[in-house]
Order: C-alpha cells, then structure tokens, then sequence
C-alpha cells in the first residue's frame, strides 16, 4: 500500500478555529476554578478559618492528584474517610467535613508517632509514601494495617505497635 501526501487545505476559517480554541481554554479555566471553589480549595480571596486542606493541595497541579491509600471505617457511629497523600494524612467524615476537627483532621505522617517509629522512620517530612492501609475492626477494637516500602506495620487503637 502506498502512503500519499495529505492534501493541502487553504482556508479563511484558521483564525475562527485559533478564536473559538481560545474561548473553549477560558471556559475550561473558568469551570475548574469554580469545581476548586466547590470542593473546598483556596482562591486567595477567603479567609483563613474557612480553609480546609485537602491532598490535591499537595499535588503539583490538580490534574495530577492522585492518592496513595484511602479506607473508610467507622468510629463512635462516624464513617472516616481517611487518606495518605504527599506524605500526610487526611480524616474526613462522609459528609466532606475535617474529623475529628479543623485543627487535627490533616498531619504530616513523620509528625504522628506509631509512624514516626515505624513505616515512616528515617524519612524526612513529606517523603513517607505508604503502598496500603486499611483499618478494621477486630474483636472490637480498630486495627490499622500499614504497608510501606516492603514491609507490614499492624497498631491497635492507642497507636501501639504489634
């Protein structure tokens, strides 16, 4: 089969097409502004009590936020959503809201003890990237499963190692 040439097109409708490109771009731009707004993100313009953190913050640009755990559990009747994302952890009830509250529902990894000791020991700040992490109930109580860099890390409710 042989291969020939495209056709060369003239046209007049190259500055319409360069036109309408640019003003699909400014739409595009202005809904991601207003999906930050919505999903709690900081535009410069609201006050720092109203600011919830969340781990897209973290992320380079938004389009590349991924997570590297998230479980659900349950605890005094509350469902957590908790996350592990550039080295930190993030706790939010169902409903999006911080848990337990605004100032301890977001922490660096390195800075929470059972971890420091554990999966994250020897590594600087935001650097602890865990590969798994599950919290369940066993016999009553919680147990969190961590998986990182090889190996397994169980703790009970009180954040002791076992």
């Amino acid at each position: 089969m042989k291969l020939r040439p495209l056709r060369k097109v003239k046209s007049n409708n190259v500055k319409y097409i360069g036109l309408f490109s640019l003003a699909a771009l400014a739409l595009l731009a202005t809904g991601l502004l207003v999906m930050r707004m919505q999903s709690g993100y900081q535009t410069g313009e609201e006050s720092e009590a109203s600011e919830v953190v969340t781990p897209c913050d973290f992320a380079p640009d938004i389009s590349s936020c991924t997570y590297d755990t998230k479980t659900v559990y349950e605890v005094d009747g509350v469902k957590v959503e908790s996350i592990t994302a550039y080295g930190r952890i993030f706790n939010f009830d169902v409903n999006g809201n911080p848990w337990p509250n605004k100032q301890e529902y977001t922490k660096l990894l390195t800075a929470i003890p059972r971890y420091a000791k554990g999966p994250c020991k020897g590594k600087i700040d935001d650097k602890c990237v865990f590969e798994g992490r599950i919290v369940e109930e066993i016999r009553g109580e919680l147990i969190e499963t961590v998986v990182a860099y090889g190996k397994t890390y169980k703790f009970d409710e009180q954040g002791n190692a076992f």
